[in-house]
Formats: C-alpha cells, sequence, structure tokens
C-alpha cells in the first residue's frame, strides 16, 4: 500500500474501532449481539471494497480480503474488545472514568498524536540564486539533508539573481506559484555546481543545527500543535569563490541563517552520476584571457558579511508613500514599517544596502516605483580603510514638491553619524499598476 491508502485505511480502522467500543459501553444487553451483527456486515462491505482498490487494474485474491477485514473489523472488534476489558472496565469499577477524566485522557490521545503525526512536517518551498546572472551555475546535485523525505535538485528551483528588483515585496513573483514540499528541519546540505563565468567546479559538504533553523519559525518545538511557521522557503544563494549563503524566507523577508565555502574540485573528482549531469558543452578547454574589466565580487565579499545598525530617515510627503522594501548586500530582504521611518534602529544588525525600492503616489494619483541601487564597490570602499570601523549607516530620504508639482526626492547617507553620499550604480522611476 501506498502512504495516501495506508493513511485511508488506517482512518477508517481507528473509525470501526471508535464505533465497536461505543457499542461495547453504551448499547443495552438485548441490543449488543443485534449492533455487532450489523458491524460486522459494514466490516465486511468495506473489506470487499478496500480489497477491491488493493488489486485495482489487477486479478482479485482472497489475501486483499483478509488483509481488508483485519484492518476494517476483526482488528478493532479485538482491541475494542480488549482495551474495554483491561482499561475502560477497570476504571469503572474504581469510579475513576469520571467525564472530566476521560475529556482529559482523550485530551491527551489526541495531542500526542497531533505531535507525532506533524513533528518535522514543514511547508517549504526551496530556491537557488546566482550573485548575478554572468555566475552562469549549473546545478549538478544538491540536497537537504535530514529532511525525511530529503530535498534534491528536483526540489529547488532558480529565482532570479540576488539584486534583481523581482524580489521586491511588491512585485508578483512567478515561483510564488510553485506547491509546498512537505518535509523536516534539514541539519545539512550537500552541493556540486560548476560556475561558467569562473570556468570551476565546487563541491561543498555542510552540517548546521536544527535549533539555527527552528529559533526562527516563531513556535519552535511547538509547531506541530500550532501548524504555524514564520518562514516557508529556504533559499539557497551561490557567491563567486564557492562561498554560499541558506536563508529563511517568505513573501516579504528573507533571513540568513548560514554562511559557508565550497572547494573547488575538478571533473576528476565528479563520480559518474555527476560527470552525466554536467553540462560539458560549458566547458571551456583553454579559454582566452579576458580584458580587464570591474568586478564587484571582491567589493561585495567584504560588505556582505558586514553588520551594521541601520537606520532610515523617511521626511517630506511620506502620505504618498505606500511601501519601502530593501535587499542588503547579503540578500536579505525587509519591509521597512512605518514605525523605522523616523531614524529608529532597527532591532536586527543587518548588512549595508544594495537596493532600496519605494513605491509612490505622485500628484497624479499614479503609483510609481522608484528605484536605488547602490554601487557596490563605492560601499566597500568605507570598508577598505584603515580608518575608524564602521558601526552605523542612517539612510536619509526626502521626497518633496517642485514648482512645477512633481515629485522629487534628495537622499544621502550618514556613515558613523558623517554625513556622505554613497554612489548609485542607477536610480529610476516608472509607473506601475
Amino acid at each position: 500500500m501506498d502512504s495516501e491508502i495506508t493513511k485511508i485505511y488506517s482512518s477508517i480502522g481507528v473509525a470501526m474501532t471508535g464505533i465497536a467500543l461505543l457499542i461495547l459501553n453504551f448499547s443495552s444487553p438485548s441490543y449488543t449481539t443485534v449492533c455487532f451483527v450489523l458491524f460486522f456486515i459494514i466490516g465486511g462491505i468495506l473489506s470487499v471494497l478496500g480489497g477491491a482498490l488493493l488489486r485495482w487494474g489487477k486479478s482479485y485474491n482472497l489475501s486483499s480480503l483478509i488483509t481488508c477485514l483485519l484492518m476494517f473489523a476483526l482488528g478493532p472488534f479485538i482491541i475494542a474488545y480488549l482495551t474495554n476489558r483491561y482499561i475502560i472496565a477497570p476504571l469503572l469499577s474504581r469510579g475513576l472514568l469520571t467525564s472530566i477524566n476521560t475529556l482529559l485522557f482523550l485530551g491527551s490521545i489526541a495531542l500526542v498524536y497531533i505531535y507525532i503525526k506533524y513533528y518535522e512536517q514543514y511547508h517549504w518551498k526551496p530556491f537557488y540564486l546566482q550573485e548575478d546572472q554572468q555566475l552562469e551555475v549549473d546545478i549538478i546535485s544538491i540536497a537537504l539533508l535530514n529532511t525525511k523525505p530529503y530535498v534534491y535538485e528536483t526540489g529547488f528551483m532558480s529565482k532570479s539573481h540576488l539584486f534583481n528588483n523581482n524580489r521586491i515585496n511588491d512585485k508578483k513573483k512567478y515561483w510564488e506559484r510553485r506547491d509546498y514540499l512537505r518535509t523536516g528541519l534539514p541539519n545539512g546540505l550537500e552541493l556540486v555546481y560548476f560556475s561558467a563565468k569562473e570556468q570551476q567546479l565546487y563541491r561543498g559538504l555542510f552540517k548546521f543545527s536544527k535549533q539555527s533553523i527552528r529559533r526562527y519559525m516563531g513556535w519552535g518545538l511547538f509547531y506541530p500543535l500550532t501548524r504555524s511557521q514564520n518562514y516557508d522557503t529556504i533559499n539557497l544563494i551561490l557567491f563567486s569563490k564557492g562561498a554560499i549563503s541558506l536563508q529563511l524566507g517568505t513573501w516579504d523577508k528573507d533571513i540568513t541563517f548560514f554562511d559557508g565555502v565550497c572547494t573547488p574540485i575538478t571533473t576528476k573528482d565528479l563520480s559518474t552520476q555527476e560527470l552525466k549531469t554536467l553540462a560539458v558543452e560549458k566547458i571551456v578547454i583553454n579559454p582566452k584571457p579576458s580584458p580587464p574589466q570591474t568586478d564587484t565580487s571582491d567589493s561585495l565579499a567584504v560588505i556582505r558579511k558586514q553588520k551594521l545598525q541601520i537606520k532610515h530617515s523617511i521626511t517630506g510627503l511620506t502620505k504618498k508613500i505606500n511601501s519601502i522594501s530593501v535587499i542588503t548586500t547579503n540578500g536579505d530582504r525587509y519591509v521597512l514599517h512605518k514605525k523605522y521611518w523616523k531614524g529608529k534602529t532597527l532591532p536586527k544588525r543587518q548588512a549595508p544596502i544594495a537596493m532600496i525600492t519605494l513605491i509612490i503616489v505622485n500628484n497624479k494619483g499614479q503609483n510609481l516605483s522608484w528605484e536605488y541601487v547602490y554601487n557596490i564597490a563605492d560601499i566597500a570602499s568605507h570598508f577598505n580603510t584603515n580608518s575608524t570601523k564602521v558601526t552605523t549607516l542612517d539612510y536619509k530620504f526626502d521626497l518633496f514638491n517642485t514648482t512645477d508639482d512633481l515629485l522629487r526626492a534628495s537622499s544621502f547617507e550618514y556613515i558613523n553619524g558623517v554625513k556622505n553620499e554613497l554612489k548609485l550604480e542607477r536610480s529610476y522611476i516608472k509607473i506601475i499598476a
């Protein structure tokens, strides 16, 4: 029997056991025989139908009927009889089987059943993201370990790259339409992938405690009773030079809970199956040296591990702002709630911000997406100096009207309380639906 049929048949067996207990305890002696005759007739009918379902598309045989008779009739009757004789009857004779005790007992059984059934049965959507599209990552094998069942590469779906504006809160994200996987908390990650940009294979085997995830989930060990989880996605972020991060996420935020670095390997280190999976057409045998170019990977490696006190000071026409969404340089996301618009320090230390998106209503009633993308190399330059260590960043944004009744804005930053102006990679506004 597969898992679904087993659940259905077990539920029928439990229901029949309950009916048998009710007959034994509440029917009068004159009706007990009649009730049990009906009980076995119903059990026999269910057994015939159940046996037919087990042999669907095959010839009917006696073993299937006997199996179902044991589950739907004989088994429930024997369990109910023994329970009544050796548990219920002695309790009744001693006056211990009161209504309150019965409710407490049944309630305890129900809680234990729920806890066992839903223990470590979380709903997840696993994804992977790249530092940028140019990495051209080819996942050869991947598995979240000890998830019961394991989540392999077929369970992972690719998202847009790390700083793509499709990740902001107000976007309708195509990846949210995928179904959930029901599985437990992982305690490790096994990964093999190829980076076409670097022409390098990487392998990683990482271990982490389930507690590092459970502490973010809201209810911890009480989850089986509440079935409520704060995060429902697991993101694997692939950076240059084999660096990886694992995040917990939901529709409006992502938070990093593990960082690691994969080991560079060669094709000789791959198994036969991994070699079959590798897209060999992406490997360049003798790559020509590429011309010098500005690469943000080193800069990003410097700043994404920084943990700073972050503030946002929003002034001016704040009533025209519908929402503010942020992506930090380590890939974390958050929506800035209004209570933090007036310079209040965020409760959790964050990496410097890579991207801020504001949804604003203009003077014509149109919704505008106003996007600021910071220059990664410029941010890193403030951390590469031998001067005072950066501990606080205050992002100032002022929205105002001009004489022609158009919305304008100014922005600058305070680093350790000193006014600066971080360079922007780009800034643009567009009308959205």
